[in-house]
């Protein structure tokens, strides 16, 4: 009875505290998650303050503020959406979210941390916070058409998170990454979601619809967390977060057209979890470790800042959204947030990574939290001031990209066509996952093949070394050219869809700008390609030569751009 009460009171602390943080907040126009951070802070054990809560039962009840965000991210998703805004949001969600595991990678290892603590730092640096975002935009009555670009990207940076936790649980849990450990991570993955969403198609929409239409609001309630925590648990016994299986039964309750009312009756009890559990994140926040890695907090900071609007500024570019929304839409996701908690939380209770690691986190998110409502209200501005001042070549060059996707949109292809598009898509990506496969082969294996190769042919390691770092170069840069190439073939197919080509003894008038659409395509495709090789540790020969190539290709590109504007194709294309 007295550890009730004494359970009881702690809850009672805790609501409070997140009441009290939510209206000083709100007042402050900041996000209330912030104020909920806070409170943890003060509520937990490295300030010793008087008022203090049992941070193990803090924990155990933020882990169904986990279950119950993921459950609502989840109603967000129906297939047909996916369909909609797969192309643009999955390749800016890809593109950001690479660049940015990547390079929080690299200041990992240039802190000196080992390289599984790199891969968390990256980990929490590559999604975005959902709520941050939805908060502030709420707050500030957004409505432009920027903002559908941020939440596609979202809904697919909310995909791969689920990825990464994945991952991310097998290195945490000792069962490795290599080649053969991530294929059949990934094959069990596959298998356990398609044995779920299969399944669970059949039943769970139809037994909504039923129950929605048949129970009050409160019985639906129930029915819906029930689903919830038990898909959770299912995904817990198969050995993924529970996050997963949340998410998942947020999907599945999606499809039965329900989502909103669904949505409307657990609202208030996930309100109340999400606060407790950014509460509970709050108590780990050790102000000594934060001062401790201050020059780390500072770097990944500013990290966040440039690198999240610089990715997703290119990736939704790329995607075709246009050169003010993409640049709007990456200003808005300039923070990190509840994904960044869960994985350094995975890092630090399994033994991953030190205790370092969800402080720091904890301390990114807050500052780059208080910049997100400036970053957003300046947006629009910023976005003006870079279309205005880009130089005249890339000027013409974005407002030949925009046109160009947007004929690609209202022109479906052919039969024929549409075939030799997948064919070139299919060639591109073989091609691209051997490369990825070269390199990360050698950065995973390559001092193993360095002892074995010694071993048995008693040759001194250090020519054994230099032997693999040469033979792994020279194939990366066989699969780099392959790549390349087939980046080429696919920018003529499409760029043809858009300017065919003029048959007969008459000039080409269409050839420049073809030319231009093919090497932007090529330039985009080996942009992404520099930190593979830095990460693989492959040395300096083939990103030497990718230089040189995009050195020469920028050139052409000028000079095509040039001569384009001058020609009565351009100018009929861009009007």
């Amino acid at each position: 009875m007295l550890a009730m009460t004494h359970a009881l009171a702690d809850l009672g602390v805790i609501l409070a505290m997140a009441g009290l943080a939510s209206v000083v907040l709100q007042r402050l126009r900041q996000p209330a998650v912030l104020g909920y951070l806070l409170a943890g802070l003060l509520l937990g054990p490295h300030l010793l303050t008087q008022i203090t809560v049992d941070v193990e039962l803090t924990h155990s009840l933020s882990e169904l503020g986990v279950i119950l965000l993921m459950f609502s991210i989840g109603l967000e998703f129906r297939l047909r959406k996916l369909l909609q805004v797969g192309l643009s949001g999955g390749l800016t969600a890809l593109i950001e979210v690479g660049l940015m595991v990547s390079l929080g990678f690299l200041v990992g290892q240039a802190f000196g941390f080992t390289p599984v603590e790199a891969l968390f730092i990256g980990g929490c640096l590559g999604i975005s916070s959902t709520m941050l975002v939805a908060r502030a935009f709420a707050e500030q009555r957004v409505d432009a058409p920027f903002v559908e670009v941020t939440y596609a990207t979202l809904i697919f940076e909310d995909i791969l998170a689920i990825v990464l936790l994945v991952l991310l649980t097998a290195v945490a849990s000792g069962r490795g990454l290599g080649p053969t450990e991530l294929a059949g991570t990934l094959g069990r993955l596959f298998g356990f979601l398609a044995l779920l969403l299969g399944g669970g198609l059949l039943v769970v929409p139809r037994f909504i619809r039923w129950v929605a239409k048949i129970a009050r609001a409160e019985t639906l309630m129930v029915v819906a967390v029930a689903l919830c925590f038990v898909m959770a648990t299912m995904a817990e016994a198969a050995g993924y977060s529970v996050a997963l299986g949340a998410f998942l039964a947020g999907i599945l309750v999606a499809e039965s057209g329900e989502s909103h009312a669904v949505d409307v009756v657990i609202g208030p009890l996930r309100d109340i979890f999400a606060a407790i559990f950014f509460i509970s994140v709050g108590t780990f926040l050790d102000p000594a470790l934060v001062l401790e890695h201050w020059p780390m907090v500072l770097v990944l900071t500013a990290l966040v800042l440039v690198g999240k609007t610089g990715g997703v500024t290119i990736g939704s570019f790329l995607a075709g959204n246009g050169l003010k929304r993409s640049v709007r839409a990456g200003m808005s996701l300039a923070q990190i947030g509840e994904f960044a908690f869960i994985i350094a939380g995975l890092g630090a209770s399994s033994g991953a990574t030190g205790p370092f690691l969800l402080p720091v986190a904890v301390a990114v998110s807050c500052l780059t939290a208080l910049t997100t409502p400036a970053m957003i209200r300046a947006s629009e501005r910023v976005a003006e001031g870079i279309d205005h001042r880009l130089p005249r070549p890339l000027q013409t060059l974005t407002s030949f990209y925009e046109a160009w996707i947007e004929a690609l949109r209202e022109r479906p292809p052919s039969a024929s066509e549409g075939s030799a598009i997948r064919r070139r898509l299919l060639m591109l990506v073989l091609d691209a996952a051997l490369l990825v496969v070269v390199i990360a082969g050698h950065g995973l294996l390559g001092e193993r093949l360095v002892g074995v190769i010694a071993a048995t042919t008693g040759l001194a390691a250090a020519s054994v070394t230099w032997g693999v770092i040469a033979l792994a170069a020279a194939l990366a840069l066989f699969f780099l050219i392959a790549v390349l190439r087939q980046a080429a073939r696919l920018g003529e197919t499409l760029a043809a869809r858009v300017l065919p080509p003029v048959g007969g003894e008459g000039p080409d008038l269409g050839r420049a700008p073809r030319r231009v659409f093919v090497q932007v395509l090529e330039v985009a495709i080996a942009l992404g390609l520099p930190p593979l090789e830095i990460a693989g540790r492959l040395g300096f020969g083939a990103l030497l030569n990718l230089l040189v190539y995009l050195n020469n290709d920028f050139l052409d590109v000028d000079a095509d751009l040039a001569s384009t504007t001058r020609e009565p194709a351009a100018t009929r294309f861009l009007a």
